[in-house]
């Protein structure tokens, strides 16, 4: 018999550790529906309401239907030019996720339960501020359900990066006007009261 040594072996080391396995499992999927949402054909935008901009495609080979409503922030965050972006996922009229994309590099300040990196942010929905904990893929912040039920409901909704210079780290969003019965019927989720 012979026996198989796991020491300079990686695969081994990743597949005898089930958290680490799962872990990197649970980030290939995300950043495999986040690659196939933003890999949809472009279309032109249709006004969701508001600010807000809804991106809808169909997959003919799986009839699926995709809609993405884009936000786009009041103002830029620090050493950029461009204004920050919210981005809700759906597919088949059920929410996949929701993302945050800065536009500015930003460094986890803490690790999430399975070990991925994570930025806490304050998060202010009209006149409600909450911490929230939002996954780091390294080009974007996963929103947590909440956050994107309060979002869609909200008149204000401000997100606090961490780091030097308040002002500068706040996005704003002006998130007034989404056409919530439309939104609903594409993502089947529902305002936060």
């Amino acid at each position: 018999m012979y026996s198989v040594e796991t020491k300079n072996n990686p695969t081994k080391q990743i597949m005898g550790n089930p958290r680490v396995g799962l872990l990197t499992l649970c980030a290939a999927i995300l950043l495999c529906l986040a690659a196939g949402a933003q890999n949809q054909p472009r279309v032109s935008p249709i006004n969701a309401g508001g600010p807000w901009q809804e991106y809808d495609s169909h997959d003919p080979m799986t009839d699926v239907k995709r809609s993405r409503f884009e936000l786009a922030g009041d103002n830029p965050l620090r050493n950029s030019s461009a204004n920050p972006k919210i981005n809700i996922y759906c597919e088949n009229g059920k929410f996949l996720f929701g993302h945050f994309d800065p536009l500015v590099r930003v460094d986890p300040n803490r690790p999430g339960f399975w070990g991925q990196p994570q930025v806490q942010v304050v998060v202010r929905v009209d006149s409600h501020n909450d911490r929230h904990s939002w996954n780091w893929d390294g080009h974007f912040l996963a929103m947590d359900k909440d956050s994107v039920r309060g979002l869609i409901g909200a008149t204000v909704f401000k997100v606090q990066l961490p780091g030097p210079g308040v002002p500068e780290n706040i996005a704003t969003f002006s998130p007034a006007g989404l056409d919530l019965p439309e939104f609903d019927k594409a993502c089947h989720l529902k305002p936060k009261h």
